[in-house]
């Protein structure tokens, strides 16, 4: 006759794969969890970039100007003070238009993502319009 296993012998085999099954789901919820948390990381990204990208083209056709008009950028200060004396006020806003993305850059969460272009982004920037407006 064959004998039976001992009930200590049983359980602690079907506890060992119990915890093995248990193991294998933690890690792959672990495992969705972070693709997951990339996944929206990445969205996130590309939401702020195309809004940059929106915000950008709207800052750009306010001071270029239309088609055959050279804009605000092109002007000299002189033009611009006698063009529009009321811009030395330091009360009047200029951008009468909303750019919430372009305001709260360096507060978004993804900037940290984007650190790398957000320097040479705002150089480029400042350096395209520093010989044109010369203040």
């Amino acid at each position: 006759m064959k004998q039976l296993p001992d009930i200590f012998t049983s359980a602690t085999f079907w506890a060992s794969i119990a915890t093995m099954w248990a193991a294998a789901g933690a890690w792959f919820t672990y495992v969705t969890a972070a693709v997951s948390s990339r996944q929206q990381t990445h969205e996130a990204i590309l939401s702020l970039v195309e809004g940059l990208e929106a915000e950008l083209a709207l800052v750009s056709d306010w001071a270029s100007g239309g088609e055959g008009d050279e804009g605000y950028l092109a002007k000299t200060r002189a033009e611009l003070v006698q063009e529009h004396p009321d811009w030395l006020n330091p009360s009047r806003m200029v951008f009468t238009f909303n750019t919430p993305v372009l305001s709260n850059l360096t507060n978004s969460p993804q900037a940290k993502s984007l650190g790398s272009i957000i320097r040479p982004l705002t150089r480029a920037c400042l350096r395209s319009l520093r010989p044109k407006l010369d203040w």
